[in-house]
């Protein structure tokens, strides 16, 4: 599934959006210099609380692009 991912999220730019971000398994793959803003929408709002964990662990200058809600 990482070959898809790095794909996917690898090859975003600017401003992007990702419907179903899940528990953000796509947030290592992103390249940060290139990401404007990301905004995540999960409606499960278990899986929203396993990626709101995982926003704390990126480094500081990509968690100022990042929005996550339901």
């Amino acid at each position: 599934m990482d070959p898809l991912r790095e794909f996917a999220a690898g090859g975003a730019r600017g401003r992007v959006l990702e419907v179903g971000a899940g528990t953000g398994s796509n947030l290592p793959f992103y390249k940060w210099p290139q990401i404007e803003s990301l905004d995540l929408t999960e409606p499960d709002r278990f899986m929203l609380q396993r990626m709101q964990s995982k926003l704390g662990g990126l480094p500081a200058e990509a968690r100022t692009k990042v929005r996550a809600q339901e």
